[in-house]
């Protein structure tokens, strides 16, 4: 019910913490997914998957895998 507030917070959090970028971009793509914004959700996907973050990349790409 709070997905807005929660769309919100994890973008600035994937700007302002490094270290917290690949985790709060999976759930702002799943936040968007959930509000029905599937353009944004697919983008934020894809760009986790070319992540260097192999754990990220690896759950965005199972993620877009199983939507197509």
């Amino acid at each position: 019910g709070q997905t807005a507030q929660a769309i919100e917070w994890l973008e600035t959090v994937r700007f302002n913490d490094t270290a917290l970028y690949g985790e709060a971009t999976w759930y702002l793509a799943l936040s968007h997914w959930k509000q029905e914004d599937r353009t944004e959700s697919i983008e934020l996907m894809r760009e986790l998957a070319a992540a260097k973050d192999p754990s990220w990349a690896e759950k965005a790409e199972a993620f877009l895998k199983k939507i197509k």
